[in-house]
């Protein structure tokens, strides 16, 4: 028990000394080491910037720093003038004011300078340009800045690397906005300047801008620019006009060359550019191209007084919007959707180049079911391909190339000709494909095609004279012919007729035959011919008529003589039994 006490009795007595001592801790030395300093900032380091005032004007700058306008200034003459580089110039959404008129002065002025920033406000009605560096030192950058009612130029920034970007220049008695060498357009719109909306020279970026009702082009770029995602209006020249290089993609060009008819929604002056996925419309000139070596893809051109004006020799894509169209180049043509032609006396499409491929993409070219006019036209033309879609209702041919001596090398396939005033598929040409067809209701015929030609897989049935008629040196396979008014397939000389069924044509006057041989050197092997007026009928010599099924005919088979004849079983005479040793015999069922 003492014991206990006389620890307690210790522990208050320390307890109690280093209370005693904690505040001489805690207070340390009261002494200050330095008189207290200043606790106030000083003007320039709470606006390190330095302030325009209109009294300031005119001003010339001669060190380099932060500069920014503290009010609407009107000047007289020059309003400001930048001597070094290295500047920022703030306008604090305030206004440089000029006298208007065309006397030499300019909002803000440099000349060889590097760096200048201008910013966040209005230049306007000065005489000359409202931003100016006309020489090539550049890397300025001019953002959120409207240049308006000037004499010249609202931004003219002729150097190098420059950014012009969210500003607005209209008005302006010269170009809208001009930046040199490697600069970026962004943002910007230009309208109802004195000339070029936008003027950007080589290796530029020219993007996402507005230019609309300038004297001039909407937009001009130099050699190796990207010019994207603009759009360009009732320019009274081009809506962009480029020279080489350069990538132009996704714009809007709607209405250029009004007033004197001599705008081309896109004008390429240059080669090897790329024209892709633009949106061309009532221009007076579509897409004009000067030079061979471009590409031309995918564009919507529609509505132009010429849709296009391009030379030869350039790579083609054409993605077509409206009709009728002549297809004057080498290109691919792919229809944008069902397309119809109004016009009775016009062809929706008229093909005066070589090497043209013509792809409907499930679509439907559609005529006025009247007048003279064809689907697709060709004359002496060599290697067209149509393929993918449906023709109908015109007044001439669905597809016509209309010259035996000099067309050829033709492939037509997975078309529907249908209901043509004239035949579905005319091929005069020789050495013609035309492939998994359907040739239907035609006032004509079906098909036709020249020598040497392959006709294969295809339907031709309900038409108004023959299903297929093919001149010499030609092979018909696979096809199915029914109910044509004339025959199912007529041929002239040295073809082969093969594995085709061929149902009920010669309807209507009963002259008809399923198969019509006109000449001789034809092989008709292993066909189906049914209730036709006449099965298989030859009509000259020198033919071989083998391996044949015949049914429901008025008459099966009807040769002249002279021909090589396979032998004929009648099944039904036979009981409907095949008898053996007869492998190239014709029948009857």
């Amino acid at each position: 028990m003492n014991q206990t006490k006389t620890k307690t009795l210790v522990a208050l007595l320390v307890l109690g000394g280093l209370l005693g001592y904690l505040p001489v801790l805690w207070a340390g030395s009261l002494e200050p080491s330095a008189p207290p300093g200043p606790t106030m900032k000083t003007l320039d380091e709470v606006e390190p910037r330095i302030p325009i005032h209109e009294s300031d004007l005119p001003l010339t700058i001669t060190e380099s720093g932060s500069y920014y306008l503290v009010e609407d200034a009107y000047c007289g003459s020059t309003a400001i003038t930048v001597n070094v580089d290295n500047v920022t110039i703030d306008l604090m959404g305030y206004s440089l004011i000029g006298p208007g008129g065309s006397g030499a002065n300019y909002g803000i002025y440099m000349s060889s300078r590097t760096n200048v920033e201008i910013r966040n406000g209005t230049i306007r009605n000065f005489g000359r340009h409202g931003i100016y560096d006309g020489i090539t030192n550049g890397k300025h950058r001019a953002i959120n800045v409207r240049a308006i009612s000037n004499g010249g130029g609202g931004i003219y920034l002729n150097g190098q690397s420059n950014l012009v970007k969210d500003c607005t220049a209209c008005e302006n008695g010269g170009g809208g906005i001009r930046c040199g060498y490697g600069s970026v357009v962004t943002g910007n719109t230009a309208n109802s300047n004195g000339d070029e909306g936008i003027y950007a020279w080589s290796g530029s970026t020219v993007t996402g801008n507005t230019c609309n009702y300038n004297t001039g082009d909407g937009i001009f770029a130099g050699h190796r620019c990207t010019v994207t995602g603009n759009t360009c209006c009732s320019n009274t020249g081009d809506g962009i006009k480029v020279t080489y290089k350069c990538r132009v993609v996704e714009n809007t060009c709607d209405n250029n060359g009004a007033g004197d008819g001599d705008g081309a929604g896109i004008h390429v002056i240059g080669d090897r550019n790329r024209i892709e996925g633009n949106n061309v419309t009532a221009n007076d000139r579509g897409i004009d191209i000067d030079e061979n070596g471009n590409v031309v893809a995918n564009n919507m051109v529609k509505g132009n007084t010429a849709n296009y004006d391009i030379v030869a020799d350039n790579q083609l894509n054409i993605l077509l919007c409206e009709v009728p169209e002549t297809i004057a180049w080498p290109a691919t043509v792919t229809l944008a959707g069902t397309l119809k032609c109004t016009p009775t006396d016009q062809d929706a499409i008229t093909v005066n180049a070589d090497n043209v491929t013509i792809d409907l993409a499930g679509h439907a070219l559609i005529g006025p079911d009247s007048g003279t006019g064809c689907g697709i036209y060709m004359d002496g033309r060599d290697n067209i391909e149509i393929k993918n879609g449906t023709v109908r209702d015109f007044g001439g041919n669905g597809i016509c190339e209309a010259s035996a001596t000099t067309g050829k090398g033709h492939r037509v396939i997975n078309i529907r000709a249908i209901s043509n005033v004239g035949m579905g598929i005319f091929l005069y040409g020789q050495g013609n494909l035309v492939k998994d067809c359907t040739a239907c209701k035609n006032d004509c015929g079906g098909i036709r095609c020249g020598d040497d030609s392959v006709i294969t897989g295809n339907t031709c049935s309900s038409n108004t004279n023959d299903g297929i008629y093919a001149y010499s040196g030609c092979t018909v396979t696979g096809s199915t012919c029914c109910g044509n008014t004339g025959d199912g397939i007529v041929v002239t000389y040295k073809c082969r007729v093969v594995e085709n069924t061929c149902d009920g044509n010669g309807a209507g006057d009963g002259d008809g035959a399923g198969i019509h041989v006109i000449s001789s050197g034809n092989r008709i092997e292993s066909n189906n011919v049914t209730n036709n007026d006449r099965g298989i009928d030859v009509d000259s010599s020198n033919n071989i008529i083998i391996k044949n099924t015949a049914s429901g005919n008025t008459i099966d088979y009807d040769y002249a003589a002279g021909n090589t004849v396979g032998y004929h079983i009648d099944l039904s005479a036979a009981g409907g039994v095949i008898p053996g040793g007869y492998p190239w015999a014709n029948f009857s069922f």
